[in-house]
């Protein structure tokens, strides 16, 4: 009951003026509470949660903490860094059984075989990559990791030249911003989201949304 009233009262402002992405309750400080036992707790409308998980989402780091369950859509705060197998709680509890999605990939933890190769650290490396911030440049606002389309070879732009590059690892030459392999892209280009490492082949294609061995960045690419 206390605790209740002091989040309802403390957590509105906290997000957004000071960029918290943890929460405790100014009653029990020492007990951090995880974001999806705050939603259980019934703190905000549909409208107010989407807002708030927004305003986590642009927190400095926050990603590293929390994804998108596959299935709800809602933000999960990580339970344990040491495990990619990530339970969501409103989608175990509307189920009646425990749900749980591979925090790097994002897809439907059947067993753990299925989430032990390296697609699992790429899409968590992509997932987690900040935004490039550089006005002038012709990639402002892409993501800053991008895995070449076709050998997934992990590479940052110099922010330099135009959105055209040549991956170092394999000579393929892709579009940065939209992740096309055509020629003639330029600054116009559609910005494409943050790429997913399919689960159930080689490709790697773009989608609207701590894993073990994240692979190191294979190039640092200049556009043409």
């Amino acid at each position: 009951g206390g605790c209740r009233g002091e989040l309802v009262a403390d957590l509105g402002p906290l997000i957004p003026v000071q960029g918290v992405t943890s929460f405790r309750c100014p009653r029990c400080p020492d007990t951090p509470w995880l974001w999806q036992e705050l939603c259980k707790l019934g703190l905000f409308s549909d409208e107010d949660r989407a807002t708030l998980e927004a305003q986590i989402l642009a927190q400095d780091g926050a990603r590293g903490s929390y994804r998108q369950c596959p299935r709800c859509q809602h933000l999960v705060q990580r339970l344990d860094p040491g495990t990619l197998c990530t339970p969501c709680l409103p989608c175990s509890q509307r189920a009646g059984a425990l749900y749980c999605f591979c925090w790097g990939c994002r897809t439907e933890w059947r067993d753990p075989s299925s989430h032990a190769d390296s697609r699992c650290p790429l899409q968590a490396a992509l997932h987690d990559a900040p935004k490039i911030h550089a006005p002038s440049s012709s990639v402002h606002s892409c993501p800053s990791l991008r895995a070449c389309p076709r050998c997934h070879a992990l590479l940052n732009h110099t922010t330099q030249g135009c959105p055209r590059v040549v991956c170092p690892e394999c000579r393929c030459c892709f579009c940065y911003r939209c992740l096309g392999l055509s020629g003639g892209h330029l600054r116009s280009c559609p910005i494409a989201d943050p790429q997913l490492v399919c689960g159930s082949g080689d490709a790697v294609t773009p989608t609207s949304r701590g894993s073990p061995g994240v692979p190191g960045i294979m190039g640092l690419i200049l556009g043409l």
